[in-house]
């Protein structure tokens, strides 16, 4: 695996990454916002899991060993300050 460029990726996540995971979590979130990062094994094949919050957004991406996006679930931080009556909190 290539080297990362982002330092802070590297010290944040603690684990060597690819390179084209490093250039998309520049290109699209802020490393602050950067909240797990796991390297899994799953059927002999390598993967990276890695989960970004926003102010209302929670991302969860899922690339192959290479850093290629397979997978990419986005989940609201918060669901509606509704009740299912209509009222609020």
């Amino acid at each position: 695996m290539s080297g990362i460029r982002n330092i802070n990726l590297r010290k944040k996540s603690g684990i060597e990454i690819p390179e084209r995971i490093s250039n998309y979590m520049k290109k699209y979130f802020e490393v602050k916002n950067l909240y797990d990062i796991k390297r899994m094994m799953k059927s002999g094949q390598v993967y990276f899991k890695v989960d970004v919050t926003t102010e209302k957004n929670i991302y969860r991406l899922r690339f192959n060993a290479q850093g290629f996006l397979m997978e990419k679930v986005m989940e609201p931080l918060f669901d509606s300050i509704f009740d299912e009556t209509g009222v609020g909190d």
